[in-house]
């Protein structure tokens, strides 16, 4: 698929800890969701795709059907390494990028898929190439 916005079907697993996303201090936790957005933005540069101009991090789900992060196993699932913070994310890129989209630490394993959100502008662009 071809698009220029993407959203997580599973979540990603970041490379980083962000700090608490939970936070109950706003200040602790707007830091938190940015760092956690730097490292969305690396991800998606380390898979050799153009920077985003927008990355949006959420805790909650993005698309219908799919389950909120706490609902996913901690990753990695060997207690001896440290846990991944688990998010949601939304992307938009200045031109549509080709899929598939794998990001985070947990790529290899079934996390930080990410699926076209624009479906027509995808559809349309795929007949017109």
């Amino acid at each position: 698929h071809v698009s220029p916005r993407w959203a997580s079907a599973t979540p990603v697993a970041l490379d980083r800890n962000p700090g608490d996303l939970h936070d109950s201090d706003p200040e602790r936790r707007r830091k938190a969701y940015a760092e956690a957005k730097v490292s969305i933005f690396e991800a998606v540069q380390r898979i050799g795709l153009p920077p985003p101009i927008e990355v949006d991090v959420l805790r909650s789900c993005v698309l219908p059907g799919t389950a909120k992060p706490i609902k996913y196993p901690r990753f990695p699932v060997d207690a001896q390494r440290p846990q991944r913070v688990l998010v949601h994310v939304r992307l938009v890129f200045a031109q549509p990028v080709q899929g598939p989209v794998l990001l985070g630490a947990g790529r290899f394993h079934g996390l930080g898929l990410c699926l076209p959100i624009d479906s027509r502008v995808a559809n349309d662009i795929e007949v017109s190439q």
